[in-house]
């Protein structure tokens, strides 16, 4: 607090001071007291106010420098009434339970929400499981019958193994995006192969990168410890993002030393939005071509490199290529 501060929420006082200073003068002098006595009757009056204002301001700024320090302290400052020392002053008392009352309020209120959103999130991840049954049976069925069907059935089958296949990436893309809040929870570490990682999260993507006519070369191997699955769901991320963005263009999957490279010859990202495109809902120029780009799927695979501890990296070129870099 500044001193002007402080002097403003004391005009009142040193109003009312100031018009008790000027009737007292006025009385002395018709009293015949002399100059000599009011200069020195006035020279202890301001001297001692000025003490008084000097050792109030003081208290004053210490007592607010405290309450910051413990606002700074809390994890949530509406918690503050909680924890406020029970001040002296009557009028401050007052404060002190409107202050508790209003911090009541905002904590049952925080609490309800937090519930409320946990209950839902918990719901949607049922759902997003019992969803994702009927689409795998079906996955299944199709790939069963896909060596008996001919012509144009076998086509409208191809069609339709396609879209039940982005209809899982949708399902999975929902349920890691509702994980986020809990993935140092979630995290399942396990040893595992990274060439194979590769090529398995192109199988599973295998009729969307056909249909974009994507050619996929994968070299390299090493083996890493980590989540495995949560690994595999950002790879399979950047190829649906490349069969969405440039299809018919060539990815270079490769795993050397402890790094996974995902790098396509497509459209590239303009310099001037390379640092944003892992930011939540941003689409930029690339994703205006496509009406159904969300701006979710990089936001997705940054968070969750940043809540596994993997390191991620993106360099681009416009009309040359882009280069994705997990670093385990």
């Amino acid at each position: 607090m500044k001193v002007g501060e402080y002097l403003q929420g004391k005009m009142v006082f040193l109003l009312l001071d100031g018009v008790g200073l000027i009737l007292l003068l006025c009385f002395l002098l018709i009293c015949g007291v002399t100059p000599a006595f009011i200069a020195v009757l006035y020279g202890g009056i301001f001297l001692f106010t000025a003490l008084y204002l000097a050792v109030d301001y003081l208290v004053l700024k210490r007592r607010l420098a405290q309450l910051e320090n413990l606002l700074a302290s809390l994890p949530e400052r509406y918690l503050a009434g909680e924890v406020l020392p029970v001040p002296a002053g009557g009028v401050e008392r007052c404060y002190y339970r409107v202050m508790k009352s209003v911090s009541a309020s905002a904590i049952d209120a925080a609490e309800t929400a937090r519930r409320e959103k946990e209950e839902y999130m918990e719901y949607v991840e049922r759902w997003i499981h019992e969803l994702k049954t009927p689409l795998t049976a079906c996955s299944l069925i199709l790939a069963n019958q896909g060596s008996l069907c001919r012509g144009q059935v076998c086509q409208v089958a191809g069609r339709c193994a396609r879209e039940i296949r982005r209809a899982d990436n949708l399902t999975e893309d929902i349920l890691y995006y509702a994980r986020l809040r809990s993935a140092d929870r979630d995290i399942r570490a396990v040893r595992f192969s990274a060439g194979r990682l590769l090529e398995e999260a192109v199988k599973r993507q295998m009729e969307i990168l056909i249909a974009a006519k994507i050619r996929v070369e994968l070299t390299g191997d090493f083996t890493a410890y980590g989540d495995e699955k949560s690994m595999s769901y950002m790879v399979q991320q950047l190829l649906v993002n490349a069969a969405k963005y440039c299809p018919g263009c060539r990815i270079l999957l490769r795993a050397e030393g402890n790094r996974i490279v995902v790098e396509d010859d497509g459209i590239g990202v303009p310099s001037h939005e390379l640092e944003r495109i892992t930011d939540r809902g941003f689409t930029g120029t690339n994703g205006e071509k496509f009406p159904n780009s969300t701006g979710m799927g990089l936001y997705v695979v940054k968070r969750l490199c940043e809540k596994l501890g993997i390191g991620f990296t993106v360099e681009s070129e416009a009309g040359r290529y882009t280069r994705f870099t997990f670093s385990l």
